[in-house]
Order: structure tokens, then C-alpha cells, then sequence
């Protein structure tokens, strides 16, 4: 038994955004969300019954909110891999402050030993003199 819900067709938009505009030092959002608006706009219909290039604004309503919900997810995966990231970082820094430690300590007897060679040289250097 189908219900008037059951009937109903939803349109299945696909959304190429640029995003790479985003990296841009001067990145002007007013700007990014028109283009973003205007290429929709002239992407044909791909309706049956509609099959017209121009967009209603129905059409324009979904694309854009279809657009925020993206938008959303994409920050929130951003977002979640930063978070990971950080905490990885956080996570390594006793290690590291361990090794840092280890290649000082290494760096100082090496420096003693390299001292020490160069008396010895010098030694047998005047021995010889």
C-alpha cells in the first residue's frame, strides 16, 4: 500500500564545487558562493518535463542547501583529521623529548671523545717535533 510520502521523487544533485579557491590567501567567500550559485544556474536541467537550462528557484533552494550539508560534512571530516592529528602529535612528544635528550647526551660524548683525540694528538705531535 503505497502512501502519498511514497510518491514523492527527490531530485539527486551533483555538486562540483571548487574548493581548492579556499587555499587562496585572499579568498573571497561573497564570491566563492556566487560562482557557486552561477554554474548551477547554467548546468541544464535534468528533468523530463523540464528541459530548459534555466533554474527555479526550488531548484536553486535545494542545490544550495545541498551545498551547506557538503560543506558541513567536509568540515567536520576536516575537522575530525586535525583533531587526530593533534592528538598524535600530542602523544609523541614525551618520546621525542626522550630522543632529544638521548642524541644530546650522545652529541656531548661525542664532543668529549673528539676533545680527547685532539690532546692525544697533540701530544704525540710535540713528541715528535
Amino acid at each position: 500500500m503505497a502512501t502519498k510520502s511514497d510518491n514523492r521523487k527527490f531530485a539527486c544533485i551533483t555538486i562540483f564545487m571548487d574548493l581548492t579557491r579556499f587555499d587562496e590567501d585572499e579568498f573571497n567567500v561573497r564570491q566563492w558562493v556566487n560562482d557557486t550559485l552561477r554554474a548551477h544556474q547554467q548546468t541544464p536541467s535534468v528533468s523530463s518535463s523540464q528541459s530548459s537550462t534555466t533554474a527555479t528557484p526550488l531548484n536553486i533552494e535545494m542545490y544550495t542547501s545541498t551545498v551547506i550539508v557538503k560543506l558541513q560534512v567536509l568540515i567536520t571530516d576536516l575537522s575530525s583529521y586535525l583533531e587526530k592529528g593533534c592528538e598524535q602529535a600530542i602523544k609523541r612528544i614525551p618520546s621525542a623529548l626522550l630522543e632529544i635528550d638521548r642524541m644530546t647526551q650522545l652529541a656531548t660524548q661525542l664532543s668529549l671523545q673528539i676533545h680527547a683525540l685532539l690532546i692525544k694528538l697533540n701530544t704525540v705531535r710535540f713528541q715528535y717535533e
